[in-house]
């Protein structure tokens, strides 16, 4: 019988860097910028060892000399994990955004990426019209000052590597106050108008409608909603405590406790009944259990999974679209639960609800009430 005849390794270009990439004996190994010299004598060298079976092509570069591509390279890898459920890993979007930028630097060396360098970098961050999305626009200041951090952690991780001296980090951490001119300030989240949220939650689907609901009378972060067990509620005189096991600030022991009326208990009622104790309430195949006129309609789910933050922003943008109003978030809907809570109870109430530390932080979230100054001034002035 014939041997079967090996195939040579090939060169893929990764479309977002722009750098060519090899995959051999199961190891994926990064040449730099596709077409240039530097990655074709990378490929070729990795070739000769393919055709001698060297299980080790390519040795790292000495200290010193690592480039950005090199590293970046590296980083991606480390941010990308197992590779599983990429669409709810922010970190590999940033770095991904990151290595956007990165293009034009890549074949710079990290010790020669200094403070000047880097500030010219940002200001072509900040600067660099949007291709996706808001396209035409430039990035908002966070998103410039999220990339910076990124870009100031893939170093620290090259110094934890002993790829390069710690000075080069400390000469980054040097750079105060680097101008973003040509960014766009951030825009404070603003509560969804009444209106708005009525003529949206009209062509929602009915598990969407009871998720977007909770979410609006209770103040509530929507994983919090979306990843919802009958365990986790507690039943009280008249109102029911949810208190959930999986919740931003579980890593710091923190625990989180968010009390349920009237209207949120009766939007949830018939979701919950009939599920395991420690079953997610929300999932595919919940969309499945009712139809209403005038509802979007939705692909169908092979599988059973629970519904995440995509699945909730991508039917809110898609109904907010069939009402013919301004497309909101599922995020703005905790503004306008906090911002009743404080209405109604004051900011104690709403600080509680939202299950802050700080009441400066809740006051981002929970506008103060135009109407109860009016009030006052008719009473008092």
């Amino acid at each position: 019988m014939a041997r079967k005849r090996r195939s040579a390794p090939v060169v893929r270009v990764h479309r977002t860097t722009g750098h060519a990439r090899v995959r051999y004996q199961g190891k994926e190994y990064w040449l730099g910028r596709a077409g240039t010299p530097e990655a074709d004598a990378r490929y070729r060298q990795l070739i000769a060892a393919w055709a001698r079976h060297d299980p080790e092509p390519m040795p790292p570069a000495p200290p010193g000399r690592v480039t950005v591509a090199e590293l970046l390279a590296l980083w991606l890898i480390r941010r990308k994990g197992d590779g599983t459920n990429l669409r709810k890993n922010a970190q590999w979007w940033l770095a991904r955004a990151m290595a956007a930028t990165l293009q034009q630097h890549a074949a710079v060396r990290i010790c020669d990426f200094g403070p000047r360098l880097y500030q010219q970098w940002l200001a072509e961050v900040a600067s660099r019209p949007i291709t996706r999305g808001s396209a035409g626009t430039t990035r908002t200041v966070t998103h410039c000052r999220k990339i910076a951090a990124e870009f100031r952690r893939m170093i620290a991780y090259g110094v934890g590597q002993e790829m390069f001296p710690v000075a080069v980090l400390t000469a980054l951490d040097c750079v105060k106050g680097a101008p973003l001119t040509g960014a766009r300030p951030a825009g404070k989240r603003q509560p969804v108008p009444e209106a708005d949220l009525a003529a949206a939650v009209d062509h929602l689907p009915p598990v969407f409608r009871a998720i977007v609901q909770v979410i609006a009378r209770a103040g509530a972060r929507p994983s919090e909603v979306l990843r919802l067990r009958p365990c986790e509620i507690e039943r009280g005189d008249g109102v029911w405590f949810l208190r959930p096991t999986l919740h931003k600030n579980e890593r710091l022991g923190k625990s989180r406790v968010l009390v349920l009326g009237p209207r949120c208990q009766a939007a949830l009622a018939p979701w919950i009944s009939g599920v395991h104790p420690d079953s997610f309430v929300f999932t595919s195949d919940t969309i499945k259990r009712a139809k209403t006129p005038g509802m979007i309609r939705l692909r169908r789910r092979r599988t059973a999974r629970p519904i995440d933050a995509v699945d909730l922003r991508r039917v809110v943008r898609i109904a907010c679209e069939a009402a013919e109003v301004p497309v909101w978030t599922p995020y703005r809907l905790r503004h306008t639960g906090l911002t009743e809570f404080r209405r109604v109870g004051g900011l104690d109430a709403a600080q509680l609800q939202g299950g802050h530390a700080d009441s400066k932080t809740t006051e981002r979230y929970a506008a103060a009430d135009l109407r109860a100054a009016i009030e006052a001034a008719r009473r008092v002035g």
